[in-house]
């Protein structure tokens, strides 16, 4: 990853899982998976569209760590 000003970061995979999107503990998410390492996490839609709603029903979190 590339910041604003031009510093370069590095981060592995540690984990990765897919859940139901009432499951997602975003307390959770605002501490790094390795606590003595900077961590990032990607989440995005995943599981089934409901059209009624306009919601999927999981999420799918990605858990990585900076090198």
């Amino acid at each position: 990853m590339t910041r604003g000003d031009s510093k370069k970061f590095s981060y592995t995979v540690s984990k990765t899982e897919t859940i139901p999107v009432g499951d997602v503990d975003t307390g959770k998410l605002l501490v790094s998976a390795d606590t003595n390492k900077p961590g990032l996490y990607l989440i995005t839609c995943a599981g089934d569209y409901d059209k009624n709603s306009d919601e999927f029903n999981s999420r799918t979190i990605v858990y990585a760590v900076q090198q």
